[in-house]
This record gives structure tokens, sequence and C-alpha cells, in this order.
């Protein structure tokens, strides 16, 4: 696999996971995230579904769908290079692990573990 490639899939996963959590944020009330554990619990589950449409968007190489789970701020950029990479590549990805590790009132901090492979 190129190093052009490599740059290309690490970018693409790590650019949205980052995007997600940005557009969770920015469309949550922060000062109200950290009150309980039930609430925690609903916000989990929001940011791994939108994670997960994320994903289905890059999968089926959809760039609204994808632009639609990140940060209004970067979707002009991103729908850029997302509708170039899908031009270019092929590459499916399998949501592996998904886990909230911490909801503050300003940060929300989660680990993705997902599987891609490139055609």
């Amino acid at each position: 696999m190129s190093k052009q490639i490599r740059k290309y899939i690490v970018w693409f996963i790590g650019g949205g996971l980052l995007a997600v959590l940005l557009y969770f944020m920015t469309m949550s009330k922060a000062n109200n995230i950290h009150t309980s554990q039930e609430e925690n619990r609903k916000i989990e589950a929001q940011i791994q579904s939108i994670y997960q449409r994320n994903l289905q968007g890059a999968n089926a190489e959809d760039v609204d769908l994808y632009l639609s789970t990140i940060t209004t701020k970067a979707r002009e950029e991103t729908g850029e290079v997302m509708a170039q990479f899908f031009t270019d590549f092929d590459v499916k990805q399998d949501l592996l692990e998904f886990e909230v590790i911490d909801i503050e009132p300003d940060t929300i901090v989660a680990k993705a573990r997902q599987k891609a492979v490139g055609e």
C-alpha cells in the first residue's frame, strides 16, 4: 500500500471520529452534559449513532451523508477532500469497538477501533 493511500486512510479514520465528536459537541448543550449516568448513556448512544452514520456514509461513498455527521465549520473543505477520496479509493470500514471514555461540560473523549480495507 502506498504512502499516499495510507495517508488518506489515516486522515479518513481520524478525521471521521474527530468530526463526529465536534458535530455532537456543537449540537449538544455542553453546560448540561455532565448530570447523570442515565443522561451520559443517552449521550454515548447518540455519539455512537452519529459515528456509525459517518461510517455508513463513507462505505456508501455518500458525501452528503458523510458530511451530515460532521460540524458545519468543516463541511466545505472536508466535502472536497472526501469527494476526491471516494473517486480515487475504495475503502470499506467496520466499527469493531466504540467507547465513550469521559463526558465533561465542554469535552467528550471517545475511543473507536475500526477495520479499514482498501480495494
